[in-house]
């Protein structure tokens, strides 16, 4: 044991380093409560010996301030002392105390209260193992060992705030297991859990940085944090994850989309101007795969900053006008007219992406605006989502959607977006 002895006296100090040295540990010596705060912080003992009555800061007090440096670690404290009342005793306790030696100390007695010492610290280094072992499992999936969504979300949270401090984009990268009930179906779910640790395995095979974040969302669903990456770097990765567990060729017999086991991944990015919660990069990373999905699955999607939409929304409702331009504002450019003949005029001169009007009301959202847009080369193909208090059946076409409301303002733009993807 590395043994600290602070202790004022030279006469003692030899004494004690003959005793420590016999008993076959090594001392080192401080001679002032100030210096052996000094010590504790540049190097760990296993033992500290600590004379209660000194100049300056006494053993107590030296003994309060250690604790405070050490934090958590424990480190165990005997107070050499010649006072043996009871209250001497409660102090020294209540300071951060362990054990007692009396003046003068014997090297038999000094030998009996070290290897009691030495048996408490290796129950504490157990217990530290334990409590280290118990925590990695609180935040591990067992089936996978990847980090679980818990955990997952508080060390990317934290990330994410330290990319924001330095002003740096990062990425989230969330993948689907396509078609994995299809594969339990045909397989078992003992065969399921294969599958998924094979999922795992490949994600953790693609070279990543020590900073990097992988985790078991739930279910078939895997996330993987990139702070200070840009979409770029996090389209490479998710490129490499998918060509990693295509080339396991895992059958899927099953599946429409191959006849191995393939992945749908979703991409979102922060940027300089535009910095989102962790929810708010998951919710985006989600819709992504959501397309990716859609598009035929065995493929990323990503999100393009760049690539805002231009909405031209015809109203003769201000207060409605307002309302839907608070939703869709995420969504890219938004135009707004109140009038019929505003609206042809604007649909000409911007060909925006896409144009909504209120079914209801016959000034905006007539049959005759329509067949003119539908009729003028450059509004002609043009998409138009109707907002209609009923589910309109004729408004069907590819170019045209119809949705009934009220719907939530998070809801009506999902459902506009993934239409605006659609067309």
């Amino acid at each position: 044991m590395q043994i600290l002895i602070v202790e004022d006296s030279p006469t003692l100090r030899a004494g004690m380093k003959a005793h420590v040295i016999g008993i076959g540990h090594t001392p080192f010596f401080a001679e002032t409560g100030e210096q052996a705060l000094q010590m504790i912080e540049v190097q760990q003992f296993d033992l500290v010996i600590m004379d209660v009555e000194m100049p300056g800061l006494d053993g107590f007090e030296t003994t309060t301030l250690m604790r405070e440096a050490l934090g958590d670690r424990w480190v165990p404290i005997i107070f050499a002392t010649s006072h043996t009342d009871d209250k001497s005793i409660l102090a020294g306790i209540a300071a951060g105390g362990d054990d007692y030696l009396i003046k003068p100390v014997t090297r038999g007695f000094l030998q009996a209260k070290i290897m009691a010492m030495q048996r408490i610290a290796e129950m504490h280094h157990q217990l530290n193992l334990l409590n280290i072992q118990l925590e990695e499992r609180s935040e591990t999936d067992s089936l996978t060992n990847l980090l679980n969504r818990r955990a997952f979300n508080d060390k990317a949270t934290q990330s994410l705030l330290e990319g924001r401090r330095h002003s740096k984009a990062s990425s989230l990268i969330m993948l689907d297991v396509d078609h994995f009930k299809q594969y339990n179906d045909a397989y078992g779910h003992t065969e399921g859990d294969h599958c998924l640790k094979m999922i795992a395995d490949s994600i953790k095979a693609v070279p990543r940085r020590e900073s990097d974040i992988v985790a078991r969302y739930g279910g078939e669903e895997f996330v993987v944090f990139l702070p200070e990456t840009d979409q770029s770097g996090a389209i490479t990765v998710s490129q490499s994850i998918i060509e990693a567990i295509n080339a396991e060729q895992y059958p899927h017999r099953n599946s429409p989309t191959s006849n191995h086991v393939t992945v749908s991944i979703g991409i979102a990015t922060t940027t300089m101007e535009v910095t989102e919660s962790l929810e708010g990069l998951v919710r985006q990373a989600d819709k992504n795969l959501y397309r990716a999905k859609n598009n035929g699955r065995n493929q990323l999607v990503f999100r393009d900053e760049n690539s805002h939409k231009t909405i031209l929304i015809a109203d003769d409702n201000p207060t409605n006008l307002l309302l839907l331009t608070k939703i869709f504002q995420p969504l890219g450019n938004i135009v707004t007219t109140e009038n019929a003949s505003e609206c042809l005029q604007m649909a000409r001169e911007l060909s925006p992406d896409l144009i909504m009007m209120d079914k209801d009301r016959g000034i905006i959202a007539s049959e005759r605006t329509s067949a003119e847009l539908n009729n003028n080369l450059r509004t002609a193909r043009i998409p138009i989502v109707y907002l209609s208090k009923e589910k309109d059946s004729d408004a069907k076409a590819d170019d045209c959607l119809c949705i009934a409301i009220p719907l939530n303002g998070e809801k009506l733009r999902d459902q506009v977006e993934l239409f605006l993807d659609r067309v």
